[in-house]
């Protein structure tokens, strides 16, 4: 019983860790942001991370769910009071925790459809005293900026390569910066192509693997779908997220699909990523919606056909689920029994 009472303790619990963790180093992966903090602008870099704990809201909620399925699946609980107790956090949650807290933002004229505006990277120069390579095949150096970074100088060049503009190495005393392209220049000759933007000093730390990136797209396709369909209107947005909330309700049946938990942690990780990969297909626009929608009648509204489509893949999780719970009720063991033995 203690366990079971233990439950929004835990929601509650992951959901500070989640929505504090998630916007802050979301943020840091964004370059405009993270040089916003580097450059002391740390009104712009929280303001970020307050867009993004709004954004990202619905991601939050859902890996607090999961943090409360593995809590289960260690501490043995009263099941259905758990159920219980489970269904009401994702009810809260999606009739009334997540709508208002977008109310209020809103209420507050922050739109969730772009972060908020950070300054430009090419607006200043890079920073002065690092050596960097250009694409011309020339690496520079400026000693110093000036002019709220419009202006650099004493500027270095040395060659670096065949196609370098210098053949041997060049100070040039003082240049101008330009905001339009990001380049270096001498009245209208280019001494430095790549002067402005993102770094390439750092560029590679912004370069996550292709999972992440390929993972991070389908996030970013659900959020704006959840976006889109709270700007529809409430009975949307009920369906559209009531859908694929269902659908993360019924990966719990995936804690207990066999006696060995780590296995289940496996089987519940990867269909929590699956639920995002197949968004972007049953989606308005995606090719399932596009194969179902020539199909059904005109006046069936879209979010409904993609409810329905989710529907139709959770379906045959659930039935296995009741199928195997079904079966050990019968068999007079339990998912803890089974634990115990492993």
């Amino acid at each position: 019983m203690k366990n079971t009472l233990m439950v929004p303790y835990v929601f509650t619990l992951n959901l500070i860790l989640w929505g504090c963790g998630i916007p802050f180093f979301s943020s840091l992966a964004s370059y405009p942001d993270f040089m916003a903090l580097v450059h002391g602008n740390l009104q712009a870099f929280v303001s970020g991370c307050a867009w993004r704990a709004v954004y990202y809201l619905p991601l939050i909620v859902m890996l607090s769910l999961l943090g409360v399925f593995l809590f289960l699946m260690r501490h043995p609980s009263v099941r259905i009071l758990s159920l219980l107790l489970v269904t009401l956090l994702v009810f809260f949650s999606v009739v009334v925790f997540i709508p208002l807290v977008t109310k209020l933002t809103r209420e507050r004229g922050l739109s969730l459809d772009t972060p908020p505006a950070v300054t430009p990277a090419r607006e200043r120069a890079f920073s002065p005293g690092l050596i960097r390579p250009d694409v011309a095949g020339t690496r520079a150096v400026w000693l110093d900026a000036q002019a709220g970074g419009t202006g650099v100088g004493p500027v270095i060049l040395a060659p670096a390569g065949e196609s370098s503009t210098v053949e041997a190495l060049t100070v040039i005393p003082q240049a101008d910066y330009s905001r339009e392209d990001g380049s270096v220049r001498r009245g209208k000759l280019v001494i430095v192509s790549r002067a402005g933007g993102l770094d390439p000093l750092v560029e590679r730390w912004f370069a996550p693997p292709l999972p992440l990136v390929a993972f991070a797209a389908s996030v970013n396709s659900v959020m704006n779908g959840f976006r889109d369909a709270m700007k529809s209107g409430f009975f949307s947005w009920l369906v559209v997220s009531g859908s694929f909330f269902a659908a993360v309700f019924a990966l719990w049946l995936l804690c207990f699909a066999s006696g060995w938990r780590l296995l289940n942690i496996m089987f519940l990780l990867t269909g929590f990523v699956a639920l995002f990969a197949l968004y972007p297909h049953v989606a308005p626009g995606g090719a399932a919606f596009g194969l179902v929608r020539s199909r059904v009648p005109a006046g069936f509204r879209d979010e409904l056909l993609s409810a329905a489509l989710y529907g139709a893949v959770i379906a045959p999780a659930l039935a296995t689920g009741l199928v195997v719970a079904v079966r050990r009720r019968l068999a007079g063991t339990s998912v803890e029994d089974s634990y115990a033995r492993g």
